[in-house]
């Protein structure tokens, strides 16, 4: 008769588990045991897919598998230090992601105690460990999710479809965007480009992401591109007196709508067109056009 074994733990982690995650998702609350694929899976000591590692200290080498990496806070990426756990946690590299070319021997590459850069690639939450890369391709990619997007941010994308609905751009490995057609081209009311095709390799500025729904949505518009002006894409930074590029969204006899950053919409009421008697909003404003406003 076969031997029946037991395997067990010692891991904190699994000894003492966090209490459940908890998402609101339409209108009700959803914990990590129903919520899979809201990510509330990932534990909240390891640090977000993307975070850099300056100084990675390796700590084990196992020959033809991979190599144990102790990722120290204070070598992280200045930007995300404020997001990690005070403690260092660790990380694994397979033999796969130590290199863009094929690496034999991992001793010989690599030694006990010497320090390598290294970026998050995902988690092992059952190990309590992060998976991550030690290639060039990946360390110098400007972001690997969408946690690392931000509105304002100026990317560079690779346009993989366009539809009815607006292009679909690859910004990197896995991190998709859209822009909607009102983006495409600067010029009021033109909802398609012959530079926004299919193979493109464009500049885009994202204006919002939306980490719900797994989206970022961005502009090809040049005006709002080479705007050097404040990116206001949140209630709190819409203080009077502000200045940034918007978009016109609609055209009424009281006013016109704005688009901002982010979420943000605003309404300039005809009073504060600068129109004349005779004049109209609809004289002198188009949908898709790019307007300097003021809060």
């Amino acid at each position: 008769v076969a031997a029946k074994r037991v395997g067990l733990t010692l891991r904190p982690h699994l000894l003492n588990p966090p209490p459940p995650a908890t998402t609101t998702t339409a209108g009700r609350d959803v914990t990590a045991d129903e919520g899979a694929t809201i990510g509330s899976s990932q534990l909240s000591f390891l640090p977000k897919p993307g975070v850099a590692y300056a100084a990675a200290i390796i700590r084990r080498i196992d020959p033809s598998v991979g190599v144990l990496l102790e990722l120290p806070p204070a070598s992280a990426s200045p930007a995300l230090v404020g997001h990690l756990a005070a403690a260092a946690v660790m990380g694994y590299a397979h033999i796969s992601d130590v290199a863009d070319e094929h690496v034999d021997k991992l001793e010989k590459r690599f030694k006990v105690g010497a320090k390598v850069r290294a970026r998050v690639i995902g988690h092992r939450s059952l190990d309590g460990v992060a998976n991550v890369s030690l290639k060039p391709s990946v360390l110098d990619q400007p972001f690997l999710s969408l946690d690392e997007l931000t509105a304002g941010m100026t990317v560079q994308g690779e346009v993989v479809a366009v539809e009815p609905y607006g292009a679909v751009v690859k910004l990197a490995p896995g991190v998709k965007a859209i822009c909607p057609p009102l983006h495409v081209s600067d010029v009021p009311g033109r909802t398609t480009s012959i530079k926004v095709r299919e193979g493109a390799r464009l500049t885009f500025r994202v204006l919002s992401v939306d980490h719900e729904r797994g989206r970022a949505v961005v502009t090809h518009k040049k005006t709002i591109i080479k705007s050097e002006l404040p990116v206001i894409a949140d209630i709190a930074a819409a203080v009077p007196g502000a200045v940034t590029h918007g978009v016109v969204t609609g055209v009424e006899s009281y006013g016109v709508f704005v688009q901002l950053y982010g979420q943000l919409r605003g309404l300039a009421g005809a009073q504060d067109l600068g129109l004349t008697a005779d004049q109209t909003p609809a004289d002198i404003f188009a949908v898709g056009q790019c307007v300097r406003t003021t809060v």
